[in-house]
């Protein structure tokens, strides 16, 4: 039995005994094998993936620590944490004769070796009795990552004495591994190991959240005692001239261009074609065609022809973006696979250790949830899927 053996790889066979039959090992262990993985299978294919709870990082000046929580990889494995606090670190490596693919790999020859890019750290929570250890401070986890590594190793019996070792069997031993990264080795943990993490539903679909800022109102000595300055507030919270930030392109596009608006449907034609008749329904629609065209006038108009109605424009906009963030946010929750492709079997990623939310928005998704965290992912039985589809299909309409 390997325990590397991937969950979209099933185990079809395992041997059926007879009485009088002399049983070998090979014979157990695919009946073990096969009872395993049809467990672990029950796991990460009808409950989820990912961290159920718990597993949150705080941080002091000279510890990590990690609250108790429970996770399942990829291939069905619990993790079981308690609160633990670490002080000390020390390199990390595989034990001889282990391999794990996403942090090395193999040779032509068939050699396993670890990546020395993927430099790995040890947390420990007790001071090991080696020397080679330091204590952890604040330099140190300032730009690492945290995941936890489920480590197999199979132990043979040190010592026979005078014994037959192959009446002994092996021991497998799995030993929860605290291990810290910096981003570039993660990166290529990623990349060897196919983990996106991204949720694995319209994982394409890339729609980002639209920014309507509010005006900001100057005060008198600023000038607001002109209207064209207050006017000018409200242009530039939607529309830029020079391009800085524009939601009204943004959303509609230019002149002969498509926007975000027209993404709702080509990102999610799947579950929406059905609805359109195969047609995306603001291409060669003559009402929205004009709305663009008003819009962009009365945008670029002079003072005189937008001074009364640029506060009901910009109504407009906020009304149209919290449709669009609704429908998004809906539609990234939703399901596109059965069993998502999700290569994360023997460890789970807890995040960044310190994680500033107001100076890491690019590793937030569209949830606002850490790239870098495996968030807890359920088979489409459980999110009730049909309610959640019906609630896009109709953001959308209305959005449109």
């Amino acid at each position: 039995m390997s325990t590397q053996t991937l969950n979209g790889i099933a185990i079809n066979n395992y041997p059926v005994f007879e009485g009088s039959q002399v049983l070998t090992s090979e014979q157990l262990n695919d009946l073990f094998s096969y009872l395993d993985q049809q467990n672990r299978f029950t796991r990460s294919k009808l409950i989820g993936i990912g961290i159920v709870c718990g597993l949150q990082i705080t941080t002091t000046s000279n510890s990590v620590v990690l609250s108790k929580g429970l996770g399942i990889t990829s291939d069905g494995f619990l993790i079981k944490m308690p609160d633990c606090t670490m002080k000390y670190r020390r390199s990390y490596k595989l034990p001889a004769g282990v391999f794990y693919e996403p942090f090395g790999g193999f040779d032509k020859n068939g050699v396993y070796s670890q990546d020395p890019k993927i430099e790995l750290h040890e947390l420990l929570a007790q001071e090991p009795s080696d020397d080679a250890y330091k204590e952890i401070d604040s330099a140190f986890f300032s730009d690492k990552y945290l995941l936890i590594y489920l480590e197999c190793f199979d132990r043979d019996p040190r010592s026979c004495l005078g014994k037959n070792c192959e009446d002994l069997g092996k021991e497998r031993i799995f030993t929860i591994r605290k291990l810290a990264v910096d981003q570039k080795g993660l990166v290529r943990m990623l990349d060897k190991a196919n983990g996106s993490i991204e949720n694995p539903f319209y994982t394409n679909s890339g729609l980002p959240f639209v920014d309507l800022k509010q005006p900001i109102i100057p005060g008198v000595n600023d000038g607001c005692k002109y209207l064209i300055v207050l006017i000018d507030e409200y242009i530039d919270s939607i529309w830029n001239s020079s391009g800085e930030y524009d939601v009204f392109t943004t959303l509609f596009g230019k002149a002969r261009q498509t926007g975000l608006l027209h993404e709702t449907y080509s990102r999610f034609e799947p579950i929406l074609k059905q609805v359109y008749n195969h047609k995306n329904p603001l291409t060669g629609n003559s009402r929205y065609s004009k709305l663009k065209s008003y819009l962009n006038v009365i945008l670029e108009a002079d003072f005189d022809n937008r001074e009364i109605s640029i506060q009901y424009i910009r109504e407009y906009f906020s009304l149209i973006t919290r449709a669009y963030h609704e429908f998004v946010a809906a539609a990234e929750l939703l399901a596109n696979e059965c069993c998502p492709d999700k290569e994360f079997p023997l460890h789970i990623l807890i995040g960044k250790i310190n994680f500033d939310i107001d100076k890491e928005q690019d590793e937030l998704d569209i949830l606002g949830q850490s790239r870098y965290r495996h968030q807890f992912i359920q088979p489409k039985i459980y999110n009730q899927q049909n309610l959640l589809l019906r609630r896009v299909i109709n953001l959308q309409k209305r959005l449109i």
